[in-house]
């Protein structure tokens, strides 16, 4: 179910609705916490977007925290 929710945040992203797409991944953060990384990612770009420079790289920081987590294991 995070897929789906991964997918409608680029149909919204896609369309310019880039508050949808931030709620979509949202959701998307609960239900797939296996890929956070990759939500995370698309999360930072959204941001990047709308002009938070800082707050993407806090996401990309996280992505890939959570990334080299997942690899030690």
């Amino acid at each position: 179910s995070w897929l789906a929710y991964m997918y409608l945040s680029r149909y919204f992203y896609a369309n310019h609705s880039y508050s949808d797409a931030i709620d979509c991944l949202r959701c998307a953060l609960i239900h797939g916490s296996l890929h956070e990384d990759i939500l995370l990612t698309d999360l930072a770009n959204i941001v990047f977007r709308y002009g938070y420079l800082r707050d993407a790289i806090v996401f990309i920081e996280r992505a890939f925290d959570h990334h080299l987590r997942l690899r030690t294991f």
